[in-house]
């Protein structure tokens, strides 16, 4: 289970009435969540209405990514005790994990009202809000989260992660230090002190602190992924793209996260890992438009001409409404001189996208590879009265050189001194 929070069960009836409850609720400390789901239906069986068996069953489900027989277990022990914090509680990170945040913040909020000490739920709460960009209210739910939790060694994890999220890193740093102290081999509070150390900009430190909770848990896509950014950081650029690659095997969902620090690596990193890592996001996450762009990407930086060409065309039969991607092999082909297809795909964009700029440019830069310096002109002001910077940008473009000493053109690049 996840470090940031953890289920809550509530124990009901004598012990010795209970024996696959006792034995489930061992599994789950073990982590058997296959053998809780099983021991808890089974006691389903005998009494449908019993709430232990059904909260340890939709905790059982959710471990196993089973998010709707989980729901449906949640929704069933809700209605038969709706005045169950844990329940609540446990419902939320469901759908929290689910997307539905409004929702999730419902059940975290009637937790705490049933339960004003319960910690977790003012977390959840804050991590929700901070994901709806409510940065403000967040933070006031981690400071009632950290007046309701106890500082002692059970705690210091807990603690740490609320001051970081809260930005005293100083304190932060200190929880988590002494949380080590206490369990040294504690993958998640070694994460946890790498992230402030991070935020603290001592970056050797931080990746130290990543590296040893890889080590400890080494199938923790989170830790994998923090890695990865850790790299990144120090500029290890086929290290990062490494790590990235093992955090979407164990985690797919990471894909959109990695896809944010994808520009960088194409710029400065070594582009063989990085295609690994773009062969790895199709094996884990097939069919996205982006992994086939990227590769494209990949192809126009190495001077792959015809490889990028195969790339994005295969990108817009996934996608055929994406202006980047049109855009790219927009200049691919004018790469390839390819003028009139190159020109199409400018048209295409202005078709798709309306009075779009960045494809008046591109019209452009193609009409003066075609000797075209009154078309291209005309294109190129189209773009320069949206956005002025395109003016600067033709002064440098070697495609506007064959029209380099037109009057019209000159004319143009005046307008753009005089402003």
């Amino acid at each position: 289970m996840d470090k940031d929070f953890e289920f809550f069960l509530e124990e009901k009836g004598p012990e010795d009435k209970f024996e696959k409850l006792r034995a489930a609720h061992l599994a789950l400390h073990r982590g058997n969540f296959q053998e809780v789901l099983e021991l808890a239906q089974e006691a389903l069986e005998d009494n449908p209405m019993d709430l232990d068996s059904l909260n340890l069953a939709a905790v059982a489900a959710y471990n196993l990514n089973d998010n709707s027989m989980a729901s449906a277990l949640f929704q069933k022990a809700l209605l038969f005790d709706p005045e169950n914090a844990g329940t609540h509680h446990n419902y939320g990170v469901l759908l929290e994990r689910a997307g539905n945040l409004e929702k999730a913040v419902e059940h975290f909020l009637r937790c705490t009202e049933l339960q004003p000490d319960f910690p977790e739920s003012f977390i959840h709460i804050g991590n929700v809000l901070d994901a709806l960009k409510r940065e403000e209210e967040a933070g006031d739910y981690y400071r009632k989260a950290l007046q309701r939790l106890p500082e002692n060694q059970e705690n210091y994890f807990q603690r740490g992660y609320l001051l970081n999220r809260l930005g005293d890193y100083d304190k932060a740093l200190t929880s988590f230090q002494t949380a080590l102290k206490t369990f040294p081999n504690d993958a998640a509070s070694h994460n946890g002190l790498g992230y402030v150390l991070s935020a603290m900009d001592r970056n050797r430190e931080a990746l130290a602190c990543f590296e040893k909770a890889v080590e400890l848990a080494p199938k923790d896509a989170t830790y994998y992924f923090n890695l990865g950014l850790s790299y990144l950081r120090l500029g290890q650029y086929e290290e990062a793209e490494k790590s990235f690659a093992k955090s979407i095997e164990f985690s797919p969902g990471l894909v959109d996260a990695v896809f944010d620090n994808i520009r960088l690596m194409i710029e400065r990193g070594p582009h063989e890992s990085l295609l690994e890592l773009l062969d790895k996001a199709e094996e884990v996450n097939p069919g996205r438009h982006d992994t086939l762009l990227y590769r494209g990407i990949i192809f126009l930086e190495s001077g792959k001409l015809p490889e990028a060409l195969k790339a994005l065309d295969e990108s817009l039969v996934r996608n055929p409404e994406s202006i980047q991607t049109l855009n790219i092999k927009g200049n691919v082909l004018k790469e390839l001189r390819k003028l009139e297809d190159a020109l199409a795909c400018f048209d295409m964009m202005l078709k798709k996208a309306g009075d779009l700029p960045l494809a008046h440019y591109g019209r452009a830069t193609v009409l003066a590879l075609q000797g075209n310096a009154h078309d291209a002109v005309k294109a190129l002001s189209e773009a320069s009265s949206r956005d002025q910077h395109f003016l600067d940008q033709a002064w440098e473009d070697p495609a506007f050189d064959a029209i380099r000493q037109n009057p019209t053109f000159l004319q143009l690049i005046r307008i753009r001194n005089a402003t």
